[in-house]
């Protein structure tokens, strides 16, 4: 029996579906994603208005320990930033725990 999914935004969840069903190439499934604006990345998306100025829809902060998630950001992903994580916690300003990774 043939199966239908319909993939509603093309948001990191989304796209990942998508990746993940293409992955999978079963030939009993046909997938489709739809997205309303004319660009992917739902939230973690950024628009760029008619003067130039750059708006972030949402976060862009990503934290990952998968290898597998990272290379198919690395893949998608081609104007990447990425910045060393660096927390300080200061506690009655006498001891600092700094955690890095």
């Amino acid at each position: 029996m043939k199966k239908k999914v319909v993939i509603i935004g093309a948001g990191p969840t989304g796209l990942g579906a998508a990746i993940r069903l293409r992955e999978l190439n079963d030939p009993d499934v046909s997938w489709n994603v739809l997205e309303k604006n004319g660009f992917c990345g739902g939230l973690s998306a950024t628009e760029e208005d008619d003067k130039g100025f750059l708006w972030d829809m949402g976060g862009h902060i990503t934290f990952s320990h998968y290898e597998y998630f990272d290379d198919i950001l690395g893949y998608y992903v081609k104007d990447w930033v990425e910045h060393d994580r660096e927390c300080w916690i200061w506690v009655k300003q006498i001891h600092s725990i700094s955690i890095s990774e």
